[in-house]
């Protein structure tokens, strides 16, 4: 009996571990992410990245879900995949209907790049926009009988006097701002308040497992896979709810003695 509450018990550490935090369901064609190593599905994540891309005000805006660092890159992983086979052999039932998984593969399909290309404003296909503009400006200032050097004089005096007072306030405005960071930095004190670094438990021992296997592998032995990961439980290193599991440094098994 206590062998099969603990064959329960690895299972749902396991199915914690598969989980994708986005949907918050078993892995469906997941990803993993590098450098971070946390993975997801590959919808979940392709959805992620497309709404991260739309709002972008960098060339390179892509961040992890649950740790939110940088993502360099993602791709496949056989000692994932591995484990939701050991696991789905186990529980057939568990993880996402036939309904989700076709929502999933309209969405990603394995081998689909997930991180949107962008590309600088001011590129050299805007630089040739522009130049094309100002040719038709040009032109069309020439055929109206006006020198093209005179098109700055188009705009009437008041426009040009309100814009150099516009300017000059924001250059005053831009020193006023300087002057007070200036001044608060020389009165803050040196001893500064550093916020705690927010731990980030999630999928812990699926990472764990990850950084010691090889991330490049096609496929990996199942045997090896289950036994590293009955070795995580066994030394305390499966994480459930962000806290250690089994039996760290082996107490459980010490106190058992004393009390016998």
């Amino acid at each position: 009996m206590a062998e099969g509450e603990r064959n329960s018990g690895v299972q749902g550490d396991l199915e914690r571990e598969l989980t994708c935090s986005i949907c918050t369901d078993l892995l469906y064609q997941p990803l993993t992410l590098l450098d971070c190593l946390h993975t997801f599905c590959g919808a979940c994540l392709k959805e992620w990245f497309a709404f991260q891309a739309s709002a972008a005000t960098s060339i390179h805006p892509y961040t992890c879900p649950s740790c939110r660092a940088s993502v360099r890159s993602t791709q496949p992983n056989a000692t994932v995949t591995t484990l939701l086979d050991i696991f789905l052999k186990a529980n057939p039932g568990r993880g996402k209907n036939d309904e989700e998984k076709k929502a999933d593969k309209d969405k990603y399909r394995p081998g689909d790049n997930v991180l949107p290309r962008l590309r600088r404003r001011g590129g050299p296909e805007d630089e040739g926009d522009r130049r094309v503009l100002e040719e038709v400006q040009q032109l069309s200032l020439r055929e109206a009988g006006i020198p093209s050097g005179a098109s700055n004089n188009l705009v009437p005096p008041s426009d040009r006097r309100r814009h150099g007072r516009s300017r000059e306030g924001s250059r005053e405005s831009r020193r006023s701002r300087d002057d007070r960071r200036s001044e608060t930095s020389r009165h803050t004190s040196p001893a500064r308040v550093v916020a705690p670094v927010r731990t980030i438990e999630h999928q812990a021992s699926l990472r764990s497992l990850l950084s010691a296997s090889d991330l490049g592998a096609d496929e990996v032995d199942e045997d090896l896979v289950r036994h590293v990961l009955e070795e995580l439980l066994a030394e305390g290193k499966l994480y459930v709810d962000g806290k250690l599991s089994g039996n760290p440094n082996g107490s459980a098994k010490d106190e058992s003695g004393e009390k016998g």
